[in-house]
């Protein structure tokens, strides 16, 4: 059920009480729900859920404030964006559309994150990740700069925890785009991995 009525020209509040999808290339969306205020100013989106097939996705209502709509595209490296996941559910493999390495990746995670600031400069985060099938974890605390040019992100990370059993390891590896001998054989050696503290560095490294 989705009602989409014009309050007057370029304001629009539309409201999807429930929506499911089905797309040709694999995503599929169980349960949609909305409410999103556009008007020249700002976007406001509330009251978002979503339900694939094993993940749960509801953020925080947040909004997106820009000089007029006809900018919007302009601005959205450059407009802060405050926005919070609690206690979502995440299936990789939900994702396999985008990523068809996914599809194999197929376990259930509870996340948490933060994030303020915006894409073209710094921005502060907070994330969880936590598998529901055991004890492992990732735990990043804060900030990332250059988000729009993945191939040369830079971040800073005051507080990291991580704990990974070899086979996640493995998993992790695995869906890596492109990946030497030297680290296949790294991560086929390594047993769990226990860590905390500090760490700094670039995307660019990677490539």
């Amino acid at each position: 059920d989705v009602v989409l009525p014009k309050i007057k020209r370029d304001d629009y509040v539309i409201s999807v009480k429930r929506m499911s999808l089905i797309e040709h290339s694999g995503l599929v969306i169980k349960h949609f729900a909305s409410d999103v205020c556009i008007t020249d100013k700002q976007l406001s989106v509330a009251n978002l859920k979503m339900k694939l097939p094993a993940s749960s996705i509801e953020p925080d209502d947040f909004t997106l404030r820009y000089s007029s709509l006809k900018n919007l595209s302009k601005e959205i490296y450059s407009m802060n964006i405050n926005a919070a996941l609690k206690n979502a559910v995440l299936n990789p493999a939900d994702f396999r559309c985008f990523y068809p390495k996914l599809k194999d990746f197929n376990r259930r995670f509870a996340v948490n994150l933060l994030f303020n600031g915006t894409l073209d400069k710094t921005a502060n985060f907070n994330v969880n990740i936590k598998p529901l099938e055991d004890n492992s974890i990732v735990s990043l605390k804060g900030k990332v700069s250059n988000i729009h040019n993945p191939k040369n992100l830079l971040f800073s990370l005051a507080d990291a925890k991580l704990y990974l059993t070899s086979a996640q390891i493995k998993d992790i590896v695995s869906l890596l785009p492109k990946k030497s001998a030297a680290l296949e054989r790294v991560s086929r050696a390594l047993a769990d991995v226990s860590w905390r503290g500090s760490l700094s560095g670039s995307t660019a490294a990677l490539n």
